[in-house]
């Protein structure tokens, strides 16, 4: 600071600023939590965050079987002869995902973002349809 003159001025804005009362707040409790505590917190949020991620992975399948579903229920084709993101006519299973991503934000947001797993894989509808198969198994006949 070059101009004493206007020090304690600038010291009490200084004060009220928020860089400062975050300083002060940290100081406060500076040494006041343990180092457990400090990693359970961080472990608690860690959670939080994965339990999140599964419930936004759980939305996200749950709307791509929702789209074999339909299919299933009127006996229509999943795949279409091209399906490459250029192609017109994809296959009423792609053009359903993509229907549904138009009217929910996070099937969207995934489609566009996804990297690994995008769910529109033929290999990925052949192992849906294998566990809606094993699944309606067990429904009908339990005891066996």
């Amino acid at each position: 600071m070059k101009d004493l003159k206007h020090f304690t001025e600038k010291a009490k804005k200084h004060e009220c600023s928020r860089s400062h009362l975050d300083s002060s707040l940290k100081l406060n409790f500076f040494g006041r939590l343990s180092i457990a505590e400090q990693l359970n917190e961080g472990y608690r949020i860690g959670i939080r965050k994965h339990n999140e991620e599964v419930t936004r992975n759980r939305h996200i399948l749950s709307r791509i079987v929702d789209c074999v579903k339909f299919c299933g229920a009127f006996e229509v084709a999943l795949r279409g002869h091209d399906e490459s993101e250029s192609s017109d006519n994809p296959g009423i299973f792609r053009g359903l995902v993509d229907f549904v991503a138009s009217l929910d934000h996070a099937l969207k947001e995934h489609l566009e973002n996804a990297t690994v797993f995008k769910g529109t894989s033929k290999t990925v509808q052949n192992e849906l349809l294998d566990c809606m198969l094993s699944v309606v198994r067990e429904q009908r006949s339990p005891e066996e």
